[in-house]
């Protein structure tokens, strides 16, 4: 949907250009991701005359070259309806190093019955 190569990318927020080695600096004033400038990046790639050229501008904005349905969507900025995803940016993934080792110990501590009421849901 954004187009982005995630986490490990140049740019890896949906939301706006913050660089990579500067993601620690959230909050930041950085340029807001936009259709526009990425459409501006993607015709830029597509009028290079050889596949490393349109490589090295899609690797150096973190960007991927997919068709996305949004581009047509008059008057529509997909990137406007866009949030960072905490679960899955904070630490490089906070849910899966650091909430889900916590939610086990609690339920652990809460019991078989708990446990197994929660693993039914």
């Amino acid at each position: 949907m954004a187009l982005i190569c995630g986490i490990k990318s140049n740019f890896p927020c949906p939301i706006c250009l913050i660089p990579h080695n500067h993601i620690s600096d959230f909050p930041a004033q950085c340029e807001l991701q936009t259709s526009k400038n990425i459409l501006k990046v993607l015709e830029d790639t597509h009028s290079q005359d050889t596949q490393e050229k349109k490589e090295q501008i899609l690797i150096q904005q973190g960007l991927c070259d997919v068709d996305s349905a949004f581009t047509v969507v008059m008057n529509t900025d997909v990137y406007h309806a866009l949030s960072w995803d905490r679960l899955h940016a904070n630490f490089s993934g906070k849910f899966g190093d650091h909430l889900w080792a916590e939610l086990l110990r609690i339920l652990d501590k809460a019991g078989h019955q708990t446990m197994a009421m929660v693993e039914k849901k």
